[in-house]
């Protein structure tokens, strides 16, 4: 089996939302509270991507990965973005990167990468306790440089900052 990866567009908020929702899933359940995937949960990701889909951010960078027809994983980098009183170390940020846990290793994350950063410098924001993600990013030429992000709605989801 191949895939592809192409440019996203707004034809693809459904694929784009399903594998957001699902990939969190598949990666966090066991770090979110009972019952956080409802489907309003699921609607309202839907209709946030719809509107950042029609209209991006300037300098916002999407993908798709494809596989036999489906979208099985996406990507967003743009220019970054840092909360009150963070420095900016980089100027383009990886916003996100998902892909479903039956792709995994079969380097479609890494084109995904690739297709929204290049080997440009760059930061991004990652789950504490996603060891594998980690992995992947420091596999990526990313280091950990001791930023670390406090998540009040989802304690257990708290992030930490990589660059490259």
């Amino acid at each position: 089996m191949t895939w592809t990866i192409r440019p996203a567009d707004v034809t693809d908020t459904d694929a784009w939302a399903a594998v957001l929702v699902q990939s969190w899933q598949e990666a966090y359940t066991h770090l979110l509270p009972d019952g956080f995937f409802t489907p309003e949960y699921a609607e309202s990701r839907r209709q946030w991507w719809r509107g950042t889909l029609q209209d991006p951010p300037p300098g916002a960078v999407f993908r798709v990965g494809i596989r036999d027809g489906q979208i099985v994983g996406i990507a967003m980098s743009g220019a970054a973005v840092a909360a009150d009183g963070e420095d900016f170390p980089r100027e383009r940020q990886l916003y996100l990167l998902y892909i479903l846990e039956s792709e995994y290793g079969t380097g479609i994350g890494h084109a995904l990468l690739d297709a929204v950063l290049g080997v440009d410098p760059a930061m991004l924001w990652v789950a504490e306790r996603n060891p594998r993600a980690i992995r992947f990013y420091e596999r990526n030429g990313f280091t950990l440089d001791g930023l670390r992000r406090e998540d009040a709605y989802r304690p257990l989801l708290s992030s930490v900052r990589m660059v490259r």
